[in-house]
């Protein structure tokens, strides 16, 4: 038992927090610096960030098309953080947000 909590804590303690890989990842993705990530913006990040053996695996689970119906509240494929942080499943696992913030160099 103490193994299994001892796990937990360190698997927790190595996620990033939500928040803060969601505003790393819109101000590296905002590249006009309006405080929003259009599609283009969106699909231009993502395209120089992920490695070509990457983007296979991301195109099937969904790709830029997945990151809107999660994240995009209003349906405008204009993408903020405090709209994003409205949607539950927008950056919803560590998984996501440990290769969002390896990806855009987070900190």
């Amino acid at each position: 038992m103490k193994i299994l909590w001892l796990l937990l804590i360190s698997v927790s303690a190595t996620c990033p927090p939500r928040k803060s890989t969601m505003e790393c990842f819109y101000n590296v993705a905002d590249t006009n610096s309006d405080g929003f990530v259009t599609k283009e913006e969106l699909t231009n990040a993502i395209n120089k960030a992920l490695h070509w053996y990457e983007k296979i695996p991301f195109q099937l689970f969904g790709g830029i098309t997945a990151i809107l119906k999660d994240c995009d509240a209003n349906h405008d494929n204009v993408l903020s953080v405090e709209e994003s942080m409205q949607m539950r499943p927008c950056m919803d696992t560590c998984f996501k947000r440990r290769h969002t913030v390896d990806h855009f160099h987070c900190k």
